[in-house]
């Protein structure tokens, strides 16, 4: 198989679609825990505001880097700098000063011309000789005119003084940190020479360009001395109290508070290879146990696709109601995320035995993204498991209100109880939390009112509100059944009767099967006079028509109950039903008919397109219809409750050995106790009463003129 089939195949087999909400699942929780972990998750940055007071989650010491820095400081200042000698600066100095003023001793005439335009003295150096000794500083024109007109002994005589300052100094070491200091001295000894003013000032400017310092600063070795020095140094400590505020609610985050939390562990840690591979273990392990969980004990939710996608969106959900809760300028947001909202969506819509278990994964999930404690954690189940149980019966919409006050009551005591225990908080802010409970569970009926509908109209599912909703006479479709098919409005609500009492023992969903019930013949309204309880008075139509054809319009019921559900919006569930009601059973009068005539006929004209019943409620439902029907027709026998309960386990024997059971989650064991429950209730329908003096008798089967054989 092509990778483009194979993607394909994951959209349009429906098995494979469950394990694509699985991963996607899977995934974005993971990307969810890894962008937001630890403990407090926000992406706090030098020059924010802080939204709430940011306390230490446990007392610790840790580095004072104000003092640690001063301390420092005054150790490298404290640290002497090291010093080397360069013993060849004495015998370069001496060879600059000879080049130097041999430049103006007594030359050839050829020789004897200074460049005058150019204003400065150019000498070779000793080292390389095609560099020159430039001076230019107060150096001007009328010194070295002065220079070049004095006599050899006068040269020499300002070379050797020249020499003689320097190489005192230079004797004495002349410190490379300490070079202006030593031409500054050098001028004040110059000044005090008994010589002219020329010749000072071009002893200066000569002794401060040759001047080099001897003493050299090695500053690899005084970093290396000073580095020495501060590692042996104790940084200086203090200690953080648990409890203690680091940054204060509306605060301006400053670098030093950003280095503080860091280290407490209050800043999102750097994501890496082995926190990944950390989040994606523990959504794993919370994703796999549930599913196990659910395979052991709810195998039915996991075979259907929305049930999948719902437990696989809700935890999604529930996370990011959580990230946002943590943006929320509040102490103590992890107190506000309604938990409950999932839990008390699975008990409606699945089972609220599996939502029990389910609150568990929901919590932990949730409250990894605040970085909850015990406290956040406790009130998250507390509150969930209060809902699952205070939305156990539901009549109405406005029950979920109900729910949502006591979830925000159980929320609010036990945040007051942990923050009691702990001792940590004055009476008005224990007051305050345990506000934050309340606040809770509004949330939660305020989410729950509005996420219900979503769920019901566009993901198929059905909660027991919407089937109460759906059982009211006044219910556009029921009441255009009871006004256009009468007889058949009359006997779906004696089959509802029945499947539900058979649903109540064998532990099936009753409210279901009684509103499937109500509905499972609503296609009889487009031709209601071709169905025998529909038939007031006057012939059969049936008559009129062959056999083949009576059989069409007979089983066509079926699909105009398909077409009038989906156009009157109703639930999945109960379409289902009336889509397998009659699962592929013989119509066997007309059948029986046409094979006198025709022995040869094809018999799948006779014969519903089913599918057969899929569910426990579906085959409830067919098995009290066709025992209804079948009951009303025959008033000889319904008349005695021995030959009446007889008649009930022959028709369920004859639909077990017709296969009609096969898909569904019936057993052998469950057709007796079904059938003991139709037979208790038809009994008391038809049994017989008295009869009063002077009233005539009146039989059902002349007021109906025919029988419901159909």
């Amino acid at each position: 198989m092509s990778w483009a089939k194979w993607v394909k195949s994951l959209f349009l087999e429906r098995e494979k679609r469950k394990w694509v909400w699985l991963v996607l699942s899977f995934t974005i929780i993971t990307v969810i825990l890894i962008t937001s972990f630890f403990p407090l998750q926000r992406r706090l940055e030098a020059g924010d505001i802080a939204r709430t007071d940011i306390e230490a989650h446990q007392t610790m010491m840790v580095v004072d880097e104000e003092q640690t820095e001063a301390l420092r400081q005054e150790v490298a200042r404290r640290v002497p700098n090291v010093f080397e000698e360069d013993e060849e600066v004495v015998y370069e100095v001496k060879d600059n000063l000879d080049v130097f003023f041999s430049q103006f001793l007594p030359l050839e005439d050829d020789q004897e011309d200074i460049s005058e335009e150019a204003g400065i003295i150019e000498v070779p150096n000793e080292e390389q000789a095609d560099e020159k000794i430039a001076i230019t500083a107060g150096l001007e024109d009328e010194d070295i005119h002065y220079l070049t007109r004095l006599s050899a002994a006068e040269i020499l005589q300002l070379q050797e003084r020249a020499e003689e300052i320097l190489l005192q100094h230079l004797n004495q070491g002349v410190r490379s940190t300490h070079i202006e200091e030593v031409r500054k001295q050098i001028s004040e000894e110059i000044g005090q020479m008994d010589i002219s003013p020329q010749e000072e000032n071009i002893l200066i400017q000569v002794t401060h360009v040759f001047l080099k310092p001897n003493i050299i600063l090695n500053e690899e070795a005084t970093e290396r001395r000073r580095q020495e020095a501060l590692d042996e140094l104790d940084p200086v400590k203090k200690t953080i109290q648990q409890g203690e505020v680091i940054v204060r609610h509306g605060q301006v985050i400053t670098e030093d508070d950003i280095d503080l939390l860091g280290k407490l562990g209050l800043l999102r840690p750097t994501i890496n290879l082995r926190n990944i591979i950390g989040l994606a273990a523990i959504t794993f392990i919370i994703m796999f146990g549930s599913g196990l969980y659910l395979k052991s004990y709810h195998r039915d939710l996991i075979r259907d696709e929305s049930s999948i996608i719902l437990l696989s969106l809700l935890p999604v959900f529930l996370m990011i109601l959580g990230r946002l809760a943590g943006y929320l300028a509040v102490n103590e947001p992890g107190f506000l995320i309604p938990v409950a909202v999932g839990s008390i969506l699975v008990a409606i819509l699945l089972d609220s035995r599996a939502a029990l278990f389910l609150t568990i994964g929901f919590s932990f999930l949730t409250m990894m993204i605040i970085g909850g404690g015990m406290s956040h954690l406790t009130v998250a189940i507390a509150g969930s498991v209060t809902g699952v149980y205070s939305v156990s019966k539901v009549s109405q919409r406005t029950d979920f209100v109900r729910a949502g006050f006591i979830v925000g009551i159980v929320c609010a005591i036990t945040i007051a109880a942990f923050t009691l225990a702990e001792n940590a908080h004055e009476p008005a802010q224990v007051l305050k939390l345990s506000g934050l409970g309340i606040i809770n569970g509004i949330l939660t009926a305020i989410l729950i009112n509005g996420l219900l509908p979503l769920l019901e109209n566009y993901m198929g599912m059905t909660s027991s509100v919407k089937l109460l909703e759906l059982s009211n006479p006044n219910q556009p479709l029921l009441k255009k059944l009871l006004m256009e098919a009468p007889g058949t409005y009359h006997h779906s609500v004696i089959v509802g009767n029945l499947a539900e009492a058979a649903a109540d023992r064998l532990g099936a969903d009753s409210l279901l099967v009684r509103v499937g019930a109500y509905y499972h013949d609503v296609g009889k309204i487009k031709r209601p006079y071709f169905f025998s309880e529909n038939i007031l008075g006057g012939g059969n139509p049936h008559d009129k028509l062959n056999n083949s054809l009576s059989a069409l319009i007979i089983k066509s019921h079926v699909k105009d109950g398909v077409d009038l559900a989906r156009k009157y919006r109703i639930p999945d569930p109960i379409v289902d039903i009336i889509q397998q009601h009659h699962g592929t059973s013989f119509i066997s009068y007309f059948y029986q008919e046409a094979q006198q005539k025709e022995p040869d006929l094809d018999e799948s004209n006779f014969r519903y397109d089913g599918p057969k019943p899929t569910t426990k409620e579906a085959a409830l439902i067919m098995l009290a219809d066709v025992i209804e029907a079948a009951v009303r027709s025959r008033p000889e026998e319904r008349s005695n409750p021995q030959l009446l309960e007889a008649m009930i386990h022959e028709i369920i024997r004859e639909k077990l050995e017709q296969g009609q059971m096969d898909q569904c989650d019936l057993t052998l064991r469950d057709m007796e106790p079904i059938g003991d429950c139709f037979a208790k209730i038809l009994i008391g329908i038809y049994h017989k009463r008295v009869e009063y003096p002077g009233q005539a008798e009146i039989r059902e089967e002349d007021i109906n003129g025919t029988t419901n054989i159909y």
